[in-house]
């Protein structure tokens, strides 16, 4: 699971893609820009990461979903890897549609990846917290009781405000400059893709 921050350009998908076939070098240009210009944001979100446990529990492994799915890394929350597996992307895959629900919809994108980080970013934003979430591993070496539900959103709430804690507001303090420079790189790769490739050509300089 992952907390996904999406934008979405109508046409700009294809012309990646085309972009990727006839000039690659100038492709992963655009790959090294689009990071340039949302490498305040996620400093900014770097700065919000906690580097110790955000809850009691979670600086030890253990805590799984009634379904059996990990959520903690091995040897629990580790906030250096948290901050690392913040990362921006590219995505090119085609849209697809399934149940009424449409994926892949997003071309730019800052991804959170990590059960463990999505709970801290997200949780309380769909729910109220009226419903147990995990199991933990008891001492005994037996899955006990569970946390989640409202205790586990009053400690988050309380200690980091609301959701989205991390990703969005990150965003949101950076918006004005990475909007500017996301229309100047998008107007650069349909004008790329558009004009002719065969003559040398720079991109973000």
């Amino acid at each position: 699971m992952a907390v996904d921050l999406e934008v979405g350009v109508v046409g700009v998908k294809q012309a990646l893609k085309d972009l990727n076939k006839i000039a690659p070098t100038i492709r992963r240009q655009i790959t090294k820009d689009y990071a340039q210009i949302v490498e305040p944001m996620i400093k900014t979100a770097h700065q919000a990461i906690p580097q110790i446990a955000p809850v009691t529990g979670m600086d030890r492994t253990g805590w799984k979903t009634k379904s059996g799915l990990q959520i903690l890394p091995p040897g629990g929350w580790n906030g250096t890897a948290a901050t690392k597996s913040l990362k921006p992307r590219i995505n090119t895959r085609r849209i697809k549609e399934f149940r009424g629900n449409k994926e892949n919809v997003g071309t730019f994108g800052v991804t959170w990846r990590g059960f463990a980080n999505t709970v801290f970013d997200m949780a309380g934003r769909k729910s109220s917290g009226n419903r147990d979430v995990f199991s933990r591993m008891g001492s005994h070496g037996r899955m006990v009781g569970a946390v989640g539900g409202p205790q586990l959103l009053a400690i988050l709430q309380g200690r980091y405000g609301n959701a989205s804690r991390t990703v969005w507001p990150s965003y949101e303090r950076n918006q004005t400059e990475i909007d500017n420079e996301m229309q100047k790189l998008v107007d650069e790769v349909m004008r790329l893709v558009n004009s002719d490739l065969s003559k040398p050509t720079s991109v973000g300089g």
